[in-house]
């Protein structure tokens, strides 16, 4: 599909369909778009883009009122691109506006709105449990996003824990005590 000029403010707002991604363009200098998305009532949702041939992205998560300015990113996702979650705290039709980060570039990107679901608890309250001896998958579904994993210890026990990544995916790791809160070992690239 070809990218398209989208609205310049949320009375104008081009509808989003959640998980379908939407080719636009940011043209002539300056223009900014803005859409639109329904979301429900306490489900979280991924917004990112995809710069093509837009050097830089910037966006900008505005509430049900269109005026209310919720959270903004610049460039957490890959390269310069832009991303963020947020978990609707009512059922709506949300807005998102999409700018270059610089007033003079121009240039295609593509945006999508997803539901966004977690694998692995984001909390050490949530964590799910490993088993000795047997890998357990796992994936950062956004930046923000962090995976919590418990394990039974016995006292006076040597353990391993390493992770891995099919993608050039750098982790860290840090250990906490059984309240889950108290940091015992921290490690970046071991």
């Amino acid at each position: 599909a070809a990218a398209t000029d989208d609205g310049d403010g949320a009375d104008t707002a081009t509808p989003l369909v959640v998980g379908q991604e939407r080719l636009a363009d940011i043209d002539p200098a300056g223009d900014m778009d803005f859409f639109s998305f329904a979301a429900e009532a306490g489900l979280t949702y991924s917004i990112f883009t995809q710069l093509i041939s837009l050097p830089d992205s910037e966006i900008f998560l505005y509430d049900v009122d269109g005026v209310t300015l919720m959270d903004s990113d610049d460039d957490s996702g890959p390269r310069l691109a832009s991303s963020l979650a947020f978990t609707a705290s009512q059922a709506g039709t949300y807005f998102v506006e999409v700018r270059a980060f610089a007033g003079g570039q121009t240039g295609v990107y593509a945006l999508t709105v997803v539901e966004y679901s977690d694998d692995h608890g984001s909390q050490s309250s949530a964590a799910t449990s490993l088993s000795p001896d047997v890998d357990t998958a796992g994936v950062l579904e956004v930046t923000s996003d962090l995976d919590y994993f418990s394990f039974d210890a016995a006292t006076d026990s040597y353990y391993v824990l390493t992770t891995g990544s099919f993608t050039s995916l750098d982790t860290v790791m840090t250990l906490y005590d059984v309240d889950g809160t108290t940091s015992l070992a921290f490690d970046d690239d071991s």
